[in-house]
């Protein structure tokens, strides 16, 4: 069992069993437990726990269908996830205000949608560039790999390259990215193996080449045509048979 499989169905999981109890214990509520009991009688509790409750079995029914997707080997991506980690929280905070007649409450809920943002924005700026296609640069028989998890090797540092046209099998990811189709950085796949990946399309074909230091390089680009062009000028630079 993948471990991006196990992440799905617990937080799935989890999301659920919290929905159940933040309609069974309004008081887990973040901002509601903190409130006097003048500030509570001026909040629609029972339809701020009912809207709450709706948005976290819908998140959970969201990742538990990603995770038993993942489970009959039926890659999405990571983004619905994405979007109940990310987005959901938000989609909460403003439809909450709803429920809230206190003076203050909205300020206080602005300034935090605001706060919320601008986390989504810098984590958006660090991780934009990653979902960037990398560069291959062949020059003679040296080829580099620009970018994320960039590399760089010649044709003596290869022991074996094939042609696959099936998507390998992913059961980790160690040191990553992996959002929609694109797999980049250190993963185990089919079994236990490490690989370095560089794939813009998780529905192949794709290019393993083996080094001498023993790295494992999975490369595609988002066409088959594409990934077939640079097999062909790989194979002619390193004259790789």
């Amino acid at each position: 069992m993948s471990s991006l499989l196990i992440f799905d169905l617990s937080l799935g999981l989890f999301f659920l069993l919290l929905g159940f109890l933040v309609y069974r214990f309004p008081l887990l509520i973040a901002g509601y437990n903190t409130m006097n009991e003048k500030q509570r009688e001026r909040i629609d509790i029972k339809g701020l726990k009912l809207m709450m409750c709706v948005c976290l079995i819908v998140g959970a029914c969201i990742l538990l269908i990603l995770g038993l997707l993942e489970a009959i080997d039926i890659q999405i991506g990571q983004w619905p996830m994405l979007f109940v980690v990310l987005f959901l929280p938000l989609i909460m905070i403003i439809l909450a205000q709803k429920y809230d007649k206190n003076e203050n409450s909205k300020r206080r809920s602005y300034i935090l949608t605001g706060i919320v943002l601008m986390v989504y924005i810098i984590v958006f700026i660090f991780i934009y560039p990653q979902t960037r296609p990398n560069t291959i640069l062949i020059e003679g028989d040296k080829i580099e790999i620009k970018g994320s998890y960039g590399i760089t090797f010649t044709s003596n540092d290869i022991t074996s390259m094939q042609w696959n046209i099936n998507a390998p099998k992913i059961l980790m990811r160690t040191n990553g990215l992996s959002i929609g189709d694109i797999r980049k950085g250190e993963f185990r796949i089919n079994n236990q193996e490490k690989a370095t990946l560089f794939l813009e399309n998780m529905k192949g074909p794709y290019i393993s080449i083996a080094l001498q230091n023993g790295k494992l390089l999975l490369i595609n680009l988002k066409t088959e045509d594409a990934t077939r062009m640079l097999y062909k000028e790989i194979k002619k630079a390193t004259s790789y048979k």
